[in-house]
Protein backbone atom coordinates (compact mmCIF):
# COMPACT_ATOMS: atom_id res chain seq x y z
CA UNK A 1 0.00 0.00 0.00
CA UNK A 2 2.82 2.40 0.86
CA UNK A 3 4.50 1.64 -2.45
CA UNK A 4 1.29 2.41 -4.35
CA UNK A 5 0.99 5.80 -2.62
CA UNK A 6 4.65 6.60 -3.31
CA UNK A 7 4.21 5.56 -6.92
CA UNK A 8 1.19 7.88 -7.35
CA UNK A 9 2.95 10.72 -5.54
CA UNK A 10 6.02 10.32 -7.75
CA UNK A 11 3.90 10.42 -10.94
CA UNK A 12 2.07 13.55 -9.78
CA UNK A 13 5.39 15.16 -8.83
CA UNK A 14 6.92 14.42 -12.27
CA UNK A 15 3.78 15.71 -14.01
CA UNK A 16 3.91 18.97 -12.03
CA UNK A 17 7.61 19.42 -12.81
CA UNK A 18 6.93 19.04 -16.56
CA UNK A 19 4.11 21.57 -16.36
CA UNK A 20 6.36 24.00 -14.48
CA UNK A 21 9.06 23.67 -17.15
CA UNK A 22 6.51 24.38 -19.91
CA UNK A 23 5.26 27.42 -17.98
CA UNK A 24 8.80 28.77 -17.51
CA UNK A 25 9.53 28.25 -21.24
CA UNK A 26 6.40 30.20 -22.14
CA UNK A 27 7.39 33.05 -19.83
CA UNK A 28 10.90 33.19 -21.33
CA UNK A 29 9.49 33.26 -24.88
CA UNK A 30 7.07 36.02 -23.94
CA UNK A 31 9.83 38.08 -22.35
CA UNK A 32 12.05 37.62 -25.43
CA UNK A 33 9.22 38.76 -27.71
CA UNK A 34 8.72 41.86 -25.54
CA UNK A 35 12.44 42.61 -25.64
CA UNK A 36 12.54 42.23 -29.42
CA UNK A 37 9.47 44.45 -29.80
CA UNK A 38 11.10 47.15 -27.66
CA UNK A 39 14.41 46.94 -29.57
CA UNK A 40 12.72 47.40 -32.94
CA UNK A 41 12.92 51.08 -33.92
CA UNK A 42 11.59 51.86 -37.40
CA UNK A 43 11.30 55.46 -38.56
CA UNK A 44 10.25 57.50 -41.58
CA UNK A 45 13.06 60.11 -41.49
CA UNK A 46 11.80 62.40 -44.28
CA UNK A 47 8.29 63.30 -45.38
CA UNK A 48 6.85 60.90 -47.97
CA UNK A 49 5.87 62.24 -51.37
CA UNK A 50 2.64 61.30 -53.09
CA UNK A 51 1.15 61.42 -56.55
CA UNK A 52 -2.52 60.96 -57.28
CA UNK A 53 -3.91 59.49 -60.49
CA UNK A 54 -7.68 59.23 -60.15
CA UNK A 55 -8.39 56.90 -57.22
CA UNK A 56 -4.81 55.59 -57.04
CA UNK A 57 -2.51 57.28 -54.55
CA UNK A 58 1.15 56.36 -54.95
CA UNK A 59 3.37 57.11 -51.94
CA UNK A 60 7.16 57.19 -52.14
CA UNK A 61 8.64 56.97 -48.65
CA UNK A 62 11.97 56.39 -47.00
CA UNK A 63 12.01 53.83 -44.18
CA UNK A 64 14.92 53.40 -41.76
CA UNK A 65 15.59 50.77 -39.11
CA UNK A 66 17.28 52.49 -36.15
CA UNK A 67 16.88 49.46 -33.90
CA UNK A 68 19.34 46.76 -32.93
CA UNK A 69 17.42 43.89 -34.57
CA UNK A 70 16.06 43.32 -38.10
CA UNK A 71 12.58 44.68 -38.78
CA UNK A 72 9.98 43.47 -41.28
CA UNK A 73 7.34 45.87 -42.53
CA UNK A 74 4.12 43.87 -42.57
CA UNK A 75 1.38 46.27 -43.62
CA UNK A 76 0.94 49.90 -44.65
CA UNK A 77 -2.13 52.04 -43.98
CA UNK A 78 -2.89 55.36 -45.66
CA UNK A 79 -5.47 57.62 -44.03
CA UNK A 80 -6.94 60.66 -45.73
CA UNK A 81 -6.94 63.03 -42.76
CA UNK A 82 -9.41 65.45 -44.35
CA UNK A 83 -12.13 62.84 -44.94
CA UNK A 84 -11.10 60.09 -42.50
CA UNK A 85 -11.05 57.39 -45.18
CA UNK A 86 -8.47 54.63 -44.92
CA UNK A 87 -6.81 52.25 -47.34
CA UNK A 88 -4.26 49.53 -46.64
CA UNK A 89 -1.86 47.34 -48.52
CA UNK A 90 0.10 44.27 -47.56
CA UNK A 91 3.79 45.01 -47.88
CA UNK A 92 5.75 41.87 -48.63
CA UNK A 93 9.50 41.56 -48.67
CA UNK A 94 10.61 44.72 -46.87
CA UNK A 95 13.10 43.45 -44.31
CA UNK A 96 15.50 46.01 -42.88
CA UNK A 97 18.66 45.03 -41.08
CA UNK A 98 19.92 47.13 -38.20
CA UNK A 99 20.84 50.61 -39.49
CA UNK A 100 19.53 49.88 -42.99
CA UNK A 101 17.19 52.13 -44.95
CA UNK A 102 14.94 51.62 -47.96
CA UNK A 103 13.03 53.79 -50.40
CA UNK A 104 9.65 52.21 -50.99
CA UNK A 105 6.88 52.88 -53.46
CA UNK A 106 3.39 52.01 -52.15
CA UNK A 107 0.10 52.17 -54.07
CA UNK A 108 -3.28 52.70 -52.39
CA UNK A 109 -6.81 52.91 -53.76
CA UNK A 110 -8.89 55.77 -52.31
CA UNK A 111 -12.11 57.43 -53.39
CA UNK A 112 -11.68 61.18 -53.97
CA UNK A 113 -8.37 61.72 -52.10
CA UNK A 114 -7.90 65.19 -50.60
CA UNK A 115 -4.10 65.32 -50.58
CA UNK A 116 -3.69 65.37 -46.78
CA UNK A 117 -2.55 61.96 -45.58
CA UNK A 118 -1.11 59.98 -42.69
CA UNK A 119 1.00 56.92 -43.46
CA UNK A 120 1.12 54.14 -40.84
CA UNK A 121 3.58 51.27 -41.21
CA UNK A 122 3.06 48.13 -39.11
CA UNK A 123 5.94 45.77 -38.38
CA UNK A 124 5.66 42.02 -37.91
CA UNK A 125 6.21 42.52 -34.16
CA UNK A 126 3.26 44.92 -33.93
CA UNK A 127 5.07 48.26 -33.74
CA UNK A 128 3.53 51.16 -35.66
CA UNK A 129 5.31 54.18 -37.10
CA UNK A 130 3.24 57.11 -38.42
CA UNK A 131 4.00 60.14 -40.53
CA UNK A 132 1.56 62.86 -41.64
CA UNK A 133 2.19 64.59 -44.96
CA UNK A 134 0.44 66.39 -47.80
Amino acid sequence: MVLAVLFLFFNVYIFMQKQDIKFQDTIMQSQQMDTDRNNEKVSIPINPTQTTNGNIVTVNCSIKNDGSIPAKIFRAWLTDTAYGTTSHTNVLGIVLSSGEGSNTLLAFTMNDPSGQFRLDLVTSRGNIVSKAFS
